[in-house]
């Protein structure tokens, strides 16, 4: 959809799709040194690269702050961790921008379209 679709119905229904137990399985295979079988058919000629892999393991380690943060009641959130985690899902920006086009094509296309 791209920013400058923001504003539009379309862009918070793509925003609003993406399944987060589906993104974190990804997430977790991407990181691997070798992706599933079910993967390989889709996977880019050059393989997802150290940005995307980067990529992948901070969302992972997001999604677990995020969990804690929302769930655990023993857990208690510092300004100071909230910064930290800023920091880490900028960085996870950055290492997705950083990826190839085709990477990141390629990560899009299995989070949406789940191989069978």
């Amino acid at each position: 959809m791209g920013k400058s679709k923001r504003s539009s119905t379309q862009y918070g229904l793509v925003y609003r799709s993406i399944d987060h137990r589906r993104i974190r399985d990804l997430c977790t295979e991407v990181s691997k040194s070798t992706l599933p079988d079910k993967y390989k058919p889709h996977e880019p000629a050059t393989g997802f690269g150290d940005d995307l892999k980067a990529f992948a393991l901070l969302f992972l380690e997001l999604q677990d702050k995020r969990h804690d943060a929302d769930y655990n009641p023993l857990v208690r959130v510092r300004i100071s961790d909230a910064h930290l985690a800023v920091g880490l899902a900028r960085a996870a920006i950055a290492h997705f921008r950083r990826s190839s086009a085709t990477q990141r094509r390629a990560f899009i296309l299995l989070l949406l379209f789940q191989p069978r």
